[in-house]
């Protein structure tokens, strides 16, 4: 698979697609066809494509066009056109200018990029081809954890998901400290006390790069909805109160902060998403060791 491979697949499903909308389901169909070598090779493609449209020239060109997308619209943006047209992405690269002739066609897809970016249809073929290992869990399932403190936890499966032929979990942590030992009603009921951890776990630990640093926030802002459904909680998108369920106050988040620093050192995570204020989550990068160009795993929704 190279690039030549890619663009094949995108413009053949775009050829035969009737409406935009069917694009997605036929690059999927092909990605079906091909082997977990191949498929792993055209989602390094896809990374590699809008990886190099993530620069400060095209970022501006394409939020004065739209009016001022959001960063993880101008992400999806990236997505949308390395998924596009070889010679529309050639020719943005070598004069971002060619943008504003685009106009229209980014203006009508704008509300739909992140559907029609290839990286949904390498999700939605993942979803569907058997993994090597055997999946532990699904969607839904409750875990409770006591720890080395005494204290219990609560996790809630939000997704399941394969990512290069491997199965990845990803899961809710609750802090449930103040019960005994908490039931199923307890972690499907009640509100949530303390932190609210997202642990996304794969069996490989992946190279904190641009392109895994964007896959998994499109990954993660995709399973919103359906986390927040799968129990008596939210997440609220302030990004200085950021919280969940009924969080007491920043005292009792710098207590479950001291807990969780430890905890991430043995836990097999690729990425973590932590709902806490900016500068206590900087914080945690930095006590965590990660380095500059890593702190780029802590999300915030």
């Amino acid at each position: 698979m190279n690039q030549d491979k890619y663009w094949e697949i995108i413009e053949t499903a775009r050829r035969d697609a009737r409406e935009t909308a069917e694009i997605p389901n036929l690059i999927k169909d092909q990605l079906l066809k091909m082997t977990q070598e191949e498929r792993d090779e055209f989602e390094d493609c896809y990374f590699n494509l809008s990886g190099k449209l993530d620069n400060d020239i095209i970022c501006y060109i394409v939020r004065e066009i739209t009016g001022g997308l959001g960063n993880d619209g101008f992400m999806d943006f990236c997505g949308w056109l390395a998924s596009l047209n070889r010679s529309i992405f050639d020719r943005v690269l070598a004069d971002p200018n060619y943008l504003y002739q685009l106009r229209e066609i980014i203006l009508k897809d704008s509300g739909d990029m992140e559907r029609l970016a290839a990286y949904s249809a390498i999700h939605q073929a993942n979803r569907e081809i058997e993994p090597k290992d055997v999946k532990i869990y699904e969607v839904g399932d409750l875990l409770t954890f006591q720890f080395s403190d005494g204290k219990f936890y609560g996790a809630i499966v939000a997704d399941i998901t394969t990512y290069k032929g491997e199965w990845q979990y990803a899961f809710c942590m609750l802090d449930y400290s103040d019960i005994e030992k908490p039931t199923e009603k307890d972690l499907r009921e009640n509100d949530c006390r303390g932190n609210f951890t997202i642990h996304v776990l794969t069996r490989e630990i992946c190279d904190y790069n641009m392109s895994f640093d964007y896959m998994f926030h499109s990954y993660l802002t995709s399973i919103k909805d359906r986390i927040e459904k799968l129990g008596n909680f939210s997440l609220r998108e302030n990004i200085n109160t950021a919280s969940v369920g009924t969080m007491e106050n920043l005292e009792k988040l710098e207590e479950c902060f001291h807990f969780y620093k430890d905890s991430f050192r043995w836990l097999p995570l690729t990425l973590f998403s932590q709902l806490l204020p900016l500068s206590l989550a900087l914080k945690m990068a930095e006590e965590l060791g990660f380095p500059p160009s890593q702190k780029g795993v802590i999300y915030q929704f």
